[in-house]
């Protein structure tokens, strides 16, 4: 069934899912650096569709999505992939507890790699894809086994201390249009498929090789010059850098690597940035992260 184009002759309910009091510290971490989410509710029938209303930065060029450019896709629509890495030091010095999550950092093997976030079927057209499973939470194995042990070091929760939860969301939001897409079963395939692109792809050590960087570091450049060192590494554009704002300092919080369906890189593909172009972007190593007084 079709339903590209369910909206017209139809009354949405527009829900804003705003950042409230009552948010867990899991939200936040998923909401690290995202725009407000909003759900158009279209039918009890049909799924709940989750669509991100955001400007989206070409560079210098900007476009709005408006309410009226929203229709309704499926698992079988999304036409990219967009693989997301964090550079977790960002986010606990930007955290509203820094010391639990610096304490979550230093508690891995290593603090200085780029960690997964996660792998999201995506639209090039803009809009975000709706939350993919929309019945009751699909639960991740409680496990210590592979996968699961390689994910704890380098697909972490720094929110919750029990990294499962982070995987349920990420397996119910994204991972699960994957595994119907691929006619794959369970959700290891999708996690799985993560692993593959992050040590395919070297990603790990990025920030390392392309800086050198050491604890009590913190360089900064610009977003072009930033990207440049990155590609001399990676051998090639297919990604876009992500900021957070802290401090008056833009810091470099994620790098989102762009894959087409067989999950070959998109070069030189735009797709949106939250960085400022005319701010320098910083990259901080925290020094004695952790023990903040």
């Amino acid at each position: 069934e079709t339903f590209s184009y369910m909206l017209f002759g139809l009354t949405a309910l527009l829900v804003i899912s705003s950042l409230n009091s009552q948010e867990t510290q899991q939200d936040k971490e998923l909401h690290f650096l995202s725009q407000p989410d909003n759900e158009v509710v279209i039918d009890e029938t049909v799924e709940i569709i989750e669509i991100e209303e955001k400007e989206v930065t070409h560079h210098h060029h900007h476009h709005h999505y408006s309410e009226e450019e929203i229709v309704h896709i499926d698992y079988h629509d999304y036409d990219f992939y967009v693989f997301v890495v964090q550079w977790s030091n960002t986010f606990c010095h930007t955290h509203h507890d820094p010391e639990s999550c610096f304490g979550k950092l230093n508690s891995l093997e290593r603090n200085d790699i780029l960690t997964i976030h996660g792998l999201w079927p995506s639209m090039k057209a803009g809009y975000k894809p709706f939350h993919c499973h929309t019945g009751p939470d699909i639960h991740v194995e409680h496990s210590h086994e592979e996968p699961y042990s390689t994910m704890e070091q380098v697909w972490p929760s720094f929110s919750s201390d029990e990294d499962y939860h982070f995987w349920d969301h990420e397996y119910n939001k994204h991972g699960y249009c994957y595994v119907k897409r691929t006619e794959k079963a369970g959700y290891l395939p999708f996690f799985e498929k993560g692993l593959s692109l992050y040590y395919e792809n070297s990603l790990a050590n990025l920030i390392k090789q392309a800086f050198n960087i050491k604890p009590g570091d913190e360089i900064s450049m610009t977003y072009d010059a930033m990207m440049d060192a990155f590609s001399e590494v990676t051998g090639g554009t297919y990604f876009e850098m992500q900021c957070s704002h802290h401090d008056g300092k833009q810091l470099l919080s994620e790098i989102r690597f762009y894959f087409d369906m067989d999950f070959s890189k998109m070069y030189d593909f735009k797709y949106h940035t939250h960085c400022d172009m005319d701010q320098d972007v910083t990259i901080l190593y925290q020094e004695n992260a952790g023990n903040l007084s």
